[in-house]
């Protein structure tokens, strides 16, 4: 996976913004929102792309998960490419308690996507 964002990376934020930004929303999320995600990607400079990306590579949450102990909401998007239902699953099945709860139609970027859908539930988790 690295090397792959690696060669994108590699030409710059506005090759990465062309060739990426679209595995961060869910097809059919509003193009304001997909310009925004390119603008951001364009932006930023590629050795923070990168530090990111090795960061994000490197770390493995569900070596954390059994230490969790407060009440923990798994909230994934349906279509998200980055960490797919799947990934929550299993994060969800490794904290002792844990809920997950699947955003149908969205992407990686919850809460750009759907950001009062997301709102309210983080919002019924936290204060019910």
């Amino acid at each position: 996976m690295l090397a792959m964002r690696g060669d994108s990376i590699a030409r710059g934020g506005m090759e990465l913004a062309r060739v990426r930004w679209a595995n961060l929303v869910a097809p059919g999320t509003p193009e304001a929102v997909g310009e925004w995600v390119r603008e951001v990607l364009c932006a930023t400079h590629e050795k923070g792309l990168m530090r990111s990306a090795r960061c994000s590579d490197r770390t493995d949450s569900l070596d954390h998960a059994p230490r969790v102990t407060a009440p923990a909401l798994i909230l994934v998007g349906s279509e998200d490419r980055v960490n797919p239902p799947e990934v929550g699953r299993n994060l969800c099945g490794a904290i002792p308690g844990a809920v997950m709860e699947v955003q149908p139609g969205i992407g990686h970027l919850a809460k750009l996507e759907a950001p009062g859908a997301t709102a309210a539930r983080l919002l019924r988790h936290l204060f019910g």
